[in-house]
């Protein structure tokens, strides 16, 4: 799963640039928005590629904690065990042939939070 689409909206963002800010994958894939102060947290979206070409978002969040109202959703305090509960019906599979290992190193999104 990776991000592709991100809105930054409410009243920090509109306060400092009208419809807050919207970030594509597909808008650019070198573009980093530098860290943009919205009230006393600061975020950053910056673009990857995998090796195989998917386009994906990065989003960093740094002085959560700094916020003064509690964070929810991805990023906070809400309960991730859904998320992380295996379906019914989902299998693991083990290889037992090294020729089956998987071998691909590309790259993830990334969402991080720093509450400090």
């Amino acid at each position: 799963m990776y991000f592709q689409a991100l809105n930054v909206t409410g009243l920090w963002a509109e306060a400092k640039k009208a419809g807050g800010y919207h970030f594509d994958s597909h808008s650019g894939v070198n573009e980093n928005s530098g860290w943009i102060t919205l009230g006393s947290v600061e975020v950053k979206v910056a673009h990857g590629r995998t090796q195989g070409g998917t386009l994906y978002l990065n989003f960093y969040v740094k002085h959560l904690r700094k916020a003064g109202f509690p964070v929810g959703g991805l990023l906070g305090e809400d309960d991730h065990q859904d998320a992380t509960t295996q379906p019914a019906g989902c299998e693991e599979l083990v290889a037992l042939s090294p020729a089956f290992q998987r071998t691909s190193t590309s790259a993830r999104s990334v969402a991080t939070a720093n509450l400090a």
